[in-house]
């Protein structure tokens, strides 16, 4: 808002101004008459009046689209650190300290990294980083659910060089292991498969249903 209130009084001092040295200096010596003067005056305010609105508006624009980034950038943070994910990753390592130290430590330091992606200022990633990241998340489910986890990767080798938006995969996958392991008791199989159709790039990432607690 301050900066908006600057703009204004900028181009009211630039108006008055240049109306002062290009009319009303020369007034005496201006065969013009008071009519045609006015008109002018009136022309020129009018003209630096909607430059100066079109930069408010400029200003205002590139203020609301900073804040919907922000807003989206939180909402995205928000669903990668949602409560009850990060306290079953905990339980888990805690489980796991004293018969496996080490396997509790590399889930910590995969919980680790999936937060670093999330905190992540990056507007892009590649697809390999994108699928590190879901396998990441699948290695820190593995240790709650166990063989009840399972996981089908068809994937062409190398994947190529694309660069997407960061969390496009893996809260899909996140949303297969919770309707696809979480509501089942018995074993399960998470399938992340990509092929190249042409020019395209196509991922099919599914899970199997199961009625509630069957």
């Amino acid at each position: 808002i301050f900066c908006a209130v600057l703009i204004v009084v900028a181009a009211s001092i630039a108006s008055a101004s240049i109306l002062w040295h290009l009319i009303f200096k020369d007034l005496a010596d201006s065969q013009a008459t008071l009519p045609d003067l006015l008109i002018q005056a009136g022309s020129l305010a009018l003209l630096l009046g909607l430059m100066a609105s079109a930069a408010l508006q400029s200003h205002l624009r590139q203020r609301e689209l900073a804040t919907l980034a922000s807003q989206a950038q939180l909402q995205a943070l928000q669903a990668r650190i949602r409560p009850h994910f990060l306290f079953n990753t905990l339980n888990s390592a805690v489980a796991l300290v004293r018969s496996e130290p080490a396997r509790a430590e590399n889930l910590l330091i995969d919980m680790a990294d999936l937060f670093r992606s999330a905190l992540s200022p990056a507007s892009t990633i590649t697809l390999e980083e994108e699928m590190d990241q879901c396998r990441r998340y699948i290695a820190i489910e593995q240790a709650r659910f166990g063989d009840r986890l399972q996981t089908h990767w068809q994937l062409p080798a190398p994947l190529p060089a694309l660069a997407i938006p960061p969390l496009c995969l893996q809260p899909l996958v996140e949303n297969a292991v919770h309707h696809g392991v979480e509501r089942s008791h018995g074993s399960s199989q998470i399938q992340i498969h990509a092929r190249l159709e042409q020019d395209r790039m196509v991922i099919d990432i599914g899970n199997p249903l199961h009625a509630a607690g069957a």
